[in-house]
Formats: C-alpha cells, structure tokens, sequence
C-alpha cells in the first residue's frame, strides 16, 4: 500500500502543530511504545475530547501507519485514519497541517480505502485561499503522484518564481537536479536554499537539508569537494530538527570526503565514533568505509 510511504514522508515531516488545551504529547512520545500503545492512548484521549483538533490529526497519523502495518486489518485502519483526518479538518478548516494530512491520504491510499485524488485535488484547491505556498507544495506532490512530469516541472517553476525568497522550492529544484546528475543546478539551488532570510522552525530544516545535500552533491560528483567537506563539518555543529538526516549518516558521508580529499587519517578517526545502531543500511555504509580506510 502507498499508503506508508506518503503519510510518514508527509506527516511525520510537518512542522509541530500549535497545541490545543489539554496539551497532547508530541506523536514520537506517543509512539514509544509502539503503535498498539499508540493506538489505544488516541483513542481514549479522542473519547475524552471529541472536539480536539490535534487529536483526531494525531488520530489520522497513528491510523494510517497502523493500515500500512497489518494486513488483515488495514481496510478497517485505513478508514478510521480517513474519518480522523476529515474531522481534524472540519473543526480547523483553516489549519495547513491538518489539510496536508486529508490531501496526503486522499493521494496515498487505494480507492476502496477512500483514496480519492478528485478529492485531494479540491482541498488543495481549498488551501490556496488561507496559504498559497502550502498549496503549491503540495500540488507537487499531487502531480509527482500522477507521475506527469510537465506538470511538476511547471508548478515547480512557478513556486521558484514565486517564493524565491523561501528556501522550500529551491531545495526541491536541487534534488531533481542531483537525482538528474546535473549537479551545476543541484548546487545552484542548495547555495539559494542557504542565503534565504526566512526564519521558522520549517525554515530552518529546509536549509539543514540543503547543507546536508552539498555535501552530498560533492561525494556524488566529486566536484567542489572542499565545499562539500565545509557543509557537513558545519552540519555536525549544528542543532538538528526531527525530519533531517541524522548525525551518523553526515559523518558517514563526511568520511568519504576527507578520503576524495585525501584526509585519510581524519576518516579514520571519524569512522571509529560512527554508531550505526540499527539502520542496516549505515551499516552497509560503515563496512565500506572501514575497508576503505584500512580498519
């Protein structure tokens, strides 16, 4: 099911939402435990306070990854993750995060499951009179899914065009770019993404995501390498925010940097403080600079 992919892209990657009384805890402390915990801390908190907001998005949230993880019950989650987010909606119609929750499930999910992408479609639609640039972010996404190109291209343009002093659009064109092995234009866009002024918290991890992408636009191409080892080192210093790669995968990346730059001696002491806990693939990832640096 799509369903996965594009909740947690899209959701779990949202700004905090503005709390409403009582204050809920954010969606990673409730899912500590796992998503059964999860699932039955929503559901009496919903019961308690059927008029909350952020609990039915939260609700919406917990839902959908919980249809993504069963297979026998996805249906009957998909539909409860569907009805939480209409009534996140319907009680703040005019709240970005809870329209981006309705539209990326309308996108995600199969019909039988109430995907509809008619339906995504009108509350973009709908989103354009209280924030254009939401809307235009995600109408992205919606032509991304429909996967035709001259669309995204266009709308893309139009966003770089139009909010060319925000750092969002910019950072989109660069992944494209480097995806595309056009890494003149993927540096382009990343160095945009870092001389914008604006200062939010979504500001701020769009442009530790590009500082993060030169870096690896630099071990990609094995242009501008100084500048690539520059960004990472500056990376490590920085406070990181929940949706931007972690402090492990830059390290791993800034490695292989110093060993483009012929550095090898400060990849190896790198490489011995990298942790790679659980994630398989920094594991892959480690094993090869290990070799690479002789350890």
């Amino acid at each position: 099911m799509r369903l996965v992919a594009l909740l947690l892209a899209t959701i779990l990657a949202l700004p905090a939402v503005a709390s409403t009384s009582p204050v809920l805890p954010p969606l990673n402390e409730v899912m500590a435990g796992g998503l059964d915990d999860a699932e039955e801390f929503i559901e009496d908190f919903v019961k308690e306070h059927p008029d909350h907001a952020e609990a039915h998005f939260m609700r919406g949230a917990i839902m959908g990854m919980q249809a993504s993880d069963s297979i026998f019950s996805a249906l009957g989650y998909a539909k409860k993750s569907l009805s939480s987010f209409q009534r996140a909606v319907e009680l703040e119609p005019a709240s970005v995060q809870y329209r981006q929750g309705l539209i990326s499930f309308y996108m995600a999910a199969p019909g039988i499951a109430g995907g509809d992408m008619e339906l995504a479609w009108q509350h973009i639609e709908a989103m354009r009179e209280f924030d254009s640039k939401a809307a235009l972010q995600m109408e992205l996404t919606y032509w991304q899914v429909e996967e035709d190109d001259a669309k995204f291209q266009a709308t893309l343009q139009r966003g770089l065009e139009e909010f060319a002093e925000h750092p969002d659009f910019h950072f989109r064109a660069g992944l494209i770019a480097q995806e595309r092995k056009s890494f003149d234009q993927a540096y382009a866009h990343f160095d945009t993404c870092l001389t914008t002024d604006i200062e939010t918290e979504a500001a701020t991890s769009v442009e530790l995501n590009c500082l993060y992408q030169i870096g690896r636009t630099a071990l990609f191409s094995e242009q501008r390498v100084a500048d690539g080892i520059r960004a990472l080192e500056d990376y490590q210093q920085r406070e990181l925010t929940d949706n931007v790669p972690g402090k492990e995968w830059a390290q791993a990346r800034l490695a292989a940097l110093y060993l483009l730059a012929d550095r090898k001696s400060d990849a190896q002491q790198l490489v011995q403080v990298i942790d790679a806990g659980e994630d398989e693939n920094l594991a892959e990832e480690l094993k090869s600079l290990r070799q690479r640096v002789n350890m």
